[in-house]
């Protein structure tokens, strides 16, 4: 049996730091939660800053404000918002018009207040407002009514989206009312229709055709739907000078193109027609001319 040597066991490491239940001295840890302060030195470090995490520390009735407090380091930065928060919000505030009988400048002064606040321009035509390019069918834009409207929207500082919203409700209503009046022509037209058939009975169809003849025969439009108050004048004083004249307004086709044909003639003979001097001269040749014009479209029909 021979001898050996035998080694003694190793020292075991002394635990560290870390296995004491002590995090090592490398790592950090936030700072405990603050009680909620009784006063506010309670939130001020030795320096005359907040403590951090000193919104935390807050009393109830304050906690909502957390988020807006926590953005200021110290408390003349707090004091510093507060002031400017203040400055903005009174610079946005209106006490009233102004008294009757106050001055221009104290007027202006107020309505320049008052325009900061709605947005409204420095003069009406900042306003901008023009003709829609989708105007309602039938619908003229009169730009003399707009210059007026703007001009009562900047005189009481009225926003632009209202006067936008105010012209574009203004036009759905008189689109509507347009429509509204259309309907009630075409329900008309289509009454009066609906009688003249029932008066004429089996003979309408004739009746119809005869009576187009006698429009075009006085320089109407034998095609249109309805009459205004100066084409029925118009064809009036051509029935009362036709029958004056004797021009033999009976009967049916080639009579008829005879009336025309005289008619035509007369008016191809006419001086003003001819040669036109004066301002009245001018307005008959007008006249005759549209006469003329009537009568070859009507003897194109007979």
């Amino acid at each position: 049996m021979s001898d050996t040597t035998s080694t003694p066991p190793a020292a075991e490491a002394p635990p560290s730091i870390g296995t004491l239940g002590n995090p090592p001295a490398s790592a950090s840890t936030p700072p405990a939660p603050l009680p909620q302060a009784q006063s506010f030195a309670e939130l001020l470090d030795d320096k005359g800053g907040f403590k951090q995490g000193w919104t935390q520390a807050l009393p109830e009735h304050l906690k909502p404000f957390e988020g807006t407090f926590a953005k200021y380091p110290n408390p003349f930065e707090a004091l510093a918002g507060l002031g400017n928060a203040n400055k903005k919000l009174s610079e946005r505030q209106v006490s009233g018009p102004p008294p009757e009988g106050s001055t221009p400048e104290v007027i202006e002064a107020y309505q320049a207040q008052v325009r900061k606040i709605t947005g409204a321009p420095d003069k009406p035509e900042g306003y901008g407002l023009a003709k829609p390019e989708n105007l309602p069918a039938g619908m003229e834009w009169n730009q003399g009514f707009a210059d007026k409207v703007t001009a009562i929207a900047h005189k009481h500082a009225a926003s632009p989206v209202l006067l936008k919203e105010l012209a574009a409700a203004h036009n759905e209503n008189i689109a509507e009312l347009i429509g509204k009046s259309q309907k009630a022509q075409e329900d008309q037209t289509q009454a009066a229709i609906a009688e003249l058939n029932k008066e004429w009975g089996g003979d309408a169809p004739v009746r119809w055709q005869e009576a187009k003849r006698g429009i075009a025969i006085l320089g109407g439009d034998p095609n249109a739907d309805s009459y205004s108050v100066q084409d029925i004048m118009r064809m009036a004083l051509n029935a009362d000078k036709a029958f004056r004249e004797d021009n033999g307004l009976v009967g049916g086709g080639d009579a008829v193109k005879q009336t025309l044909a005289e008619r035509k003639r007369t008016l191809e003979t006419d001086p003003a027609w001819l040669n036109p001097k004066t301002t009245q001269d001018q307005r008959r040749n007008d006249e005759i001319g549209a006469e003329l014009q009537r009568i070859h479209e009507a003897m194109k029909r007979v």
